[in-house]
């Protein structure tokens, strides 16, 4: 009697073997671990897109320079593609941190700096309400960059 389908016992050997390659590829490959991004992405309503991108110049942009500026972040991105559905994104935002420690900074801080950063902008509440509606967040992720070894 055969305690496993051999249907599993052939899945089982497969991943097996593929652990065994991927340890000894990594010894063969060695990386660097390198910066850090961290990106959201979402789908902006297509007839308000213009006017989203303006929000974020006057309101958003202050606050990754600020960021930057006190040395929390390297940088960041702005990115659009064209979403293929509403479920689809079509407008990014991706930040360039040092490494994973630096990500989880001190959050306390990071709101300081922006609130800071953000304090000449008139009607701020009222812009938030205005335009967060006008996108929907469809994902969040984190990447990190490694350099292989020379």
């Amino acid at each position: 009697m055969q305690l496993w389908p051999r249907s599993v016992k052939g899945t089982l050997w497969m991943a097996a073997l593929c652990l065994l390659a991927s340890v000894a590829g990594a010894a063969d490959y060695p990386v660097k671990n390198g910066p850090v991004w961290k990106g959201w992405y979402a789908h902006v309503d297509e007839t308000k897109f213009t006017q989203y991108l303006d929000f974020l110049n006057r309101v958003h942009r202050l606050e990754l320079e600020a960021l930057k500026k006190a040395g929390l972040i390297i940088g960041y991105q702005i990115i659009v593609s064209e979403a293929r559905s509403h479920d689809d994104w079509n407008l990014g935002i991706i930040v360039e941190y040092k490494d994973m420690a630096a990500l989880n900074l001190d959050l306390a801080r990071k709101a300081q700096i922006e609130k800071e950063a953000t304090a000449g902008v008139p009607n701020l509440e009222k812009l938030e309400a205005e335009h967060f509606p006008m996108r929907e967040m469809i994902a969040s992720r984190v990447f990190r960059e490694v350099e292989f070894a020379k």
